[in-house]
């Protein structure tokens, strides 16, 4: 009854003071964590204002800080932003991963990010900001923030000013929840450019932000774009229309946990290699015993190995999985891509089956493209033949 009478008496104060002084929001990102996104999209895509097509994907981007910086007078810290873009087909229970990639940022308490290489990561750069002073419900302040788009080769960023809105501050979970809404919309001319004309973009976000993690815990966007382009182009313009969803996850680095997760697939079977975890990842590769040559049907004997698998991986929520198909460079390229990507997916879809997630697994083959060894005997060209399992650790 007295601890009941406490927490009463604690969650009063803080909504109080809430209500009365309100918080400072910052960004208090932590070298001994790892940040996890997941933006899951859904948009309806217009081609010479005529329907193409919905498309739902999916984005897993992991922001691993791991230095503090000063520049001038402020604060950084540097941030690995790693960025995985995924796509599937309706009925498709595994995730495709179309694209991977990376680039180092810096991040102020207040949210401005500088870009430390030449790159078109993050696409949207200093938003959310913040001001210094403490908000409350109804509080309102401008940042500038910035868009980047591509073209093929070309890539355009257009500068804007955001409006944002305290809509309401609450307990969630046992955490102070700042939402606010963030809102801007611009029209840019771009008429020197390759390929895109101009512009035309509106944005409406809201944004549940953790105080004491000092990050969003999840957001919800809705966005309209359309891109003009130059004569001559495949098409005139682009429209999509549609809804983001972003679900944020603090992992703690837990290296010992990592270690533990390796040597239970070790036990699995003697033809599984499982790597030391390096950079908060292990690689699980498996040699060529699970297909038959020329097919993408595992073998029955070699099921039960990968649901034994499944079973393991399904218990660590900190995990994400990316299986790889490779093959040797026997006949045509086109086919070994094609073969590798059936087999990649295969795997994948008796991990989902065996219990794993579907939104933690994604598969791409690769082909001959990455041998571990020259393609000039027969033993090396059975090494080649392989899938791997890349485990990543707050992917």
């Amino acid at each position: 009854m007295r601890m009941v009478f406490r927490f009463i008496v604690i969650f009063v104060f803080l909504v109080f003071w809430s209500e009365v002084f309100g918080f400072v929001l910052s960004y208090k990102l932590s070298t001994n964590n790892i940040y996890r996104l997941k933006v899951y999209t859904k948009q309806d895509i217009y081609i010479d204002g005529v329907f193409f097509r919905t498309v739902e994907a999916m984005s897993k981007i992991t922001l691993q800080p791991y230095e503090y910086r000063k520049v001038g007078d402020s604060e950084y810290v540097v941030v690995k932003y790693l960025f995985y873009y995924m796509n599937k087909k309706e009925k498709d229970l595994e995730y495709k991963l179309a694209k991977v990639d990376e680039v180092d940022v810096l991040v102020s308490a207040q949210g401005d990010m500088r870009v430390l290489q030449d790159s078109y990561l993050p696409p949207r750069r200093g938003i959310p900001s913040f001001i210094r002073s403490s908000v409350a419900r109804g509080s309102q302040w401008q940042a500038v923030g910035e868009d980047v788009f591509t073209e093929k080769d070309e890539i355009v960023r257009v500068r804007n000013v955001v409006n944002y809105y305290v809509d309401d501050i609450v307990m969630k979970d046992g955490k102070n929840i700042v939402v606010f809404n963030a809102n801007y919309s611009f029209f840019f001319n771009n008429p020197n450019a390759r390929y895109i004309k101009d512009i035309k973009l509106s944005s409406t976000t809201k944004y549940n932000w953790d105080v004491i993690e000092g990050i969003f815990t999840e957001y919800r966007e809705i966005f309209d774009i359309t891109k003009n382009y130059q004569q001559g182009y495949a098409y005139s313009s682009t429209r999509r229309q549609g809804t983001s969803i972003g679900i944020m996850e603090v992992i703690p680095i837990n290296v010992a946990k990592q270690y533990k997760l390796a040597r239970e697939i070790e036990k699995i079977s003697s033809e599984v290699s499982v790597s030391p975890p390096e950079n908060n990842e292990i690689k699980v590769s498996i040699s060529d015993i699970l297909f038959d040559r020329g097919s993408f049907s595992i073998k029955p004997s070699y099921r039960q190995m990968l649901e034994s698998l499944a079973s393991v991986l399904k218990q660590y929520s900190e995990i994400d999985i990316v299986v790889e198909g490779h093959t040797d460079d026997t006949g045509t390229r086109e086919f070994n891509l094609n073969l590798s990507e059936n087999r990649a997916r295969a795997v994948a879809n008796v991990l989902i089956q065996g219990g794993v997630k579907q939104d933690k697994v994604s598969y791409r083959g690769y082909g001959p493209d990455k041998p571990i060894v020259p393609n000039d005997s027969e033993e090396n060209r059975a090494r080649n033949r392989r899938v791997e399992i890349k485990l990543i650790w707050g992917k």
